[in-house]
C-alpha cells in the first residue's frame, strides 16, 4: 500500500502541527507501507524529514513561492478559463506516486485556497483525508462552494478541536457529514505529574510556543507586565520558543523596560521547564489544540489560557485551570490576578489537571490516524 503525506504549512520548517502526520508516517514505515512525503523546500531539512528519509520514505520537495512567470501563467489561465500546463504543477509528483491514500495536514483553508492542490486531489476522490490543524473567527475560504466540494470529496475531514470543527461549519454555512475530531500527539517520555515547585517569593510563569504574536499573543504578556501592578509584582514570565517574531519580542521587552519581568529563554526539554515554572500562560488568538497545553496538563501544571481553539475542551475554569474569555490584555490580566489570589488551591487544581487530561488523552493519535486511513481504504 502507498500512503502520501502532504503538508501545507509553509510559515516555518517545522512546528507542533506537523507531529501528528509525522508519527503516523513513522508507524506506516514500521508496517512496511510505501510512504511518500510531500513538503516545502527549505535551506535545511528539519530533523524529522531527515529521519523519515533515512527510514525509507520518499521525500518530494516543492518551492515555497512560485516564480513571477508561473504566477503570470496561473493568472492568465484562470482569467481565460483554460488549462494550465501540468509541468507547472508543484504536486505533479503526487500523481506520479499514485498513492492509495493521501493524508493532508492543513492550516485553516490552505488546501482549499491552493488551486493546484485542489485540482490534483480531483484525481483521488474519497482517497484523501484532510487534517485541519487550526482556524479562527476571522478566516473564510476564498471560494466557499469549491471548499465544500473539496471537503465532501474527502474520505474524512479531521479537526484537532471540536470548536474548530463547528467554526468551519459556520464559515461554510454547511455541516460536513464526514468530519470528526482527532487529537494531536503529546511529546512526553513520562505521563506522571512533576511536583509543583514551592511558591515562595517568586512565581515563575511559562509561555511555551512558536514566537508568532499574531497567533500566540506573547506581545500581550510583554505589554501587560509593563502595567504598574505587574511590574511591582513577584511574577516573572519566561518565554520559551523560537520563530519569526523573536527579534520583535526582544525589542518589545526593551521598549517596555521589562527585561527583569519577561525573559526570553532558549527552548529546552519540556520537563525542565515544568520543574522550574508554576503555571502556563497562553494568551493565544488562534489555536487548534496546542501540544503545549496538553503537556502542561499531563505534568500537573496550572494553565491560564484563552477561550480559543480546543482550549476549553480540556480546561474547566476554576476546576483544573483558568479560562480567559477573550484574548485581550485586560481580560488576561484580570484572570491572572484571580489565579494568583487562589494560589493556595494550585496543588488541587494541578492534580485535577493531570487526572482530567489522562482520562481522555489518546497517547498514540498518529496510530489512530493511520488506522482510520487504512480502515477507510478497505471499507
Amino acid at each position: 500500500m502507498k500512503i502520501a503525506y502532504i503538508t501545507t504549512i509553509r510559515g516555518v520548517p517545522w512546528g507542533g502541527s506537523e507531529e501528528l502526520w509525522y508519527t503516523s508516517a513513522l508507524e506506516a514505515i514500521k508496517r512496511n507501507y510505501e510512504v511518500g512525503v510531500f513538503v516545502y523546500k527549505w535551506d535545511e531539512d528539519p530533523l524529522p524529514i531527515k529521519n523519515l528519509e533515512e527510514k525509507g520514505a520518499m521525500v518530494f520537495k516543492r518551492p515555497r513561492f512560485s516564480s513571477f512567470g508561473k504566477r503570470l501563467i496561473n493568472w492568465v489561465s484562470e482569467k481565460l478559463h483554460i488549462s494550465k500546463p501540468n509541468s507547472l504543477n508543484p504536486y505533479k509528483e503526487v500523481v506520479s506516486f499514485n498513492p492509495d491514500i493521501i493524508i493532508i495536514t492543513d492550516g485553516i483553508y490552505y488546501t482549499a485556497d491552493d488551486p493546484w492542490l485542489r485540482s490534483t486531489l480531483k484525481n483521488f476522490k474519497k482517497k484523501y483525508i484532510i487534517v485541519s490543524q487550526g482556524n479562527g473567527p476571522y478566516f473564510k475560504p476564498q471560494d466557499r462552494a469549491e471548499t465544500i466540494t473539496l471537503f465532501e470529496d474527502a474520505k474524512y475531514v479531521m479537526f484537532v478541536a471540536e470548536q474548530n470543527r463547528r467554526l468551519t461549519f459556520h464559515q461554510l454555512a454547511y455541516e460536513l457529514s464526514n468530519s470528526f475530531v482527532i487529537q494531536n500527539p503529546v511529546k512526553l517520555n513520562i505521563f506522571e505529574p512533576i511536583p509543583l515547585p514551592a511558591v515562595n517569593t517568586t512565581i515563575h510563569c511559562a509561555a511555551v510556543g512558536r514566537f508568532l504574536v499574531s497567533d500566540k499573543g506573547q506581545d500581550m504578556l510583554v505589554a501587560m507586565m509593563a502595567e504598574p501592578y505587574w511590574k511591582n509584582s513577584n511574577i516573572i514570565i519566561h518565554l520559551y520558543g523560537k520563530g519569526e517574531d523573536a527579534a520583535y519580542l526582544t525589542d518589545l521587552i526593551k521598549y517596555y523596560n521589562v527585561a527583569e519581568k519577561v525573559i526570553i529563554e532558549p527552548y529546552t526539554d519540556i520537563s525542565s521547564i515544568w520543574q522550574k515554572c508554576h503555571c502556563l500562560l497562553m494568551p493565544s488568538l488562534l489555536e487548534g489544540t496546542p501540544l503545549t497545553l496538553l503537556e502542561a496538563l499531563v505534568l500537573g501544571r496550572v494553565c491560564i489560557v484563552t477561550r480559543v481553539g480546543g482550549n476549553d475542551e480540556w480546561v474547566i475554569d476554576g476546576v483544573n485551570g483558568y479560562i480567559v474569555e477573550a484574548p485581550t490584555q485586560s481580560m488576561f490580566s484580570e484572570k491572572l490576578k484571580q489565579a494568583i489570589s487562589e494560589k493556595e488551591k494550585w496543588p488541587q487544581i494541578a492534580a485535577e489537571a493531570h487526572r482530567s487530561v489522562m482520562a481522555k488523552l489518546d497517547k498514540n493519535p498518529g496510530i489512530t490516524l493511520l488506522d482510520k486511513a487504512i480502515n477507510s481504504y478497505s471499507a
